[in-house]
């Protein structure tokens, strides 16, 4: 969809902040993934559900995490998307492979998940989630959490904001995860937050 196709003046009516999400995802050419509706009826999990797609799509993983031609996107805890989400990956791919959606309530239950979304309800032991994913493996594991506060700073990747549906980047933790991010997607970002000089370790260590 061209840019000089949308509605400008129905933006009006959408938050500015998920206005800057919307925007993004038509800037990437994504806005035809979302529910066929007026973009001011268009709901921030919509829009974030989005947004998980494209960074599987700009997301570049080692090719040696694969032992199958899919992308495993895990969500831990509460999921958001109210079967957004699925609807957008059915018989789409990203980067050639297809995306298979798995749920659960540990890291345990996730374990092979490419995408790992962390929902709010983790957000009272971060840390011990955060621990868990370098237990048994950060490299080639994008994780997102969902405005998860000081989600990045410990050692996540990409965090929703809670406030205003923009996302923030840990470059250097994506860097040590083994992951490539299209300029496209970076540069969206609200802040490329640094690490944590001090990231909590796994259990036992």
């Amino acid at each position: 969809m061209a840019i000089e196709q949308i509605n400008v003046k129905a933006l009006t009516y959408i938050k500015p902040n998920v206005k800057r999400l919307y925007l993004g995802l038509l800037l990437l050419g994504a806005i035809i993934l979302l529910p066929k509706k007026t973009q001011a009826q268009w709901k921030e999990h919509e829009i974030k559900g989005g947004w998980v797609y494209n960074f599987a799509r700009y997301v570049t993983w080692p090719e040696d995490v694969f032992k199958k031609n899919v992308i495993v996107l895990g969500i831990l805890g509460d999921d958001p998307f109210r079967g957004v989400l699925d609807d957008i990956v059915a018989n789409r791919k990203a980067g050639g492979r297809t995306i298979e959606i798995r749920r659960g309530n540990t890291i345990r239950e996730l374990k092979g998940s490419h995408i790992l979304f962390v929902g709010r309800s983790e957000e009272y032991r971060m840390d011990e989630t955060l621990g868990e994913i370098l237990k048994y493996r950060s490299y080639g594991v994008l994780t997102i959490g969902d405005g998860i506060e000081g989600f990045c700073e410990k050692g996540g990747i990409i965090n929703f904001n809670r406030e205003r549906p923009t996302f923030n980047i840990n470059m250097q933790a994506a860097t040590e995860a083994g992951l490539y991010f299209d300029p496209k997607l970076w540069k969206m970002a609200e802040q490329i937050i640094p690490n944590n000089p001090n990231p909590p370790k796994g259990p036992g260590n």
